[in-house]
């Protein structure tokens, strides 16, 4: 793999990564806008129609660790254009 091919790869990761930090962003704050409001129902009303994710990405967004995730890809992209 080319440089720069390798390089397009990770950007496309960082910005899927990106957009889930957009989407917990967003999620968390209607959760705090509709206290008692359950994940499903803010997912149906809010998060679905706006992405057209399924429930099982959402969980994936919960489940990863965006800020490092970001960290790492920073310093692959640093390694790959050092070479």
């Amino acid at each position: 793999m080319n440089k720069k091919t390798a390089i397009r790869i990770i950007r496309s990761k960082k910005n899927k990564l990106l957009r889930y930090e957009k989407i917990l962003t967003e999620f968390e704050a209607l959760q705090k806008q509709y206290k008692g409001a359950s994940i499903t129902k803010i997912y149906r009303n809010f998060i679905f129609p706006k992405y057209y994710i399924s429930r099982n990405t959402l969980y994936k967004i919960f489940k990863t660790d965006i800020k490092q995730e970001l960290e790492n890809i920073e310093i692959e992209i640093k390694k790959i254009e050092n070479e």
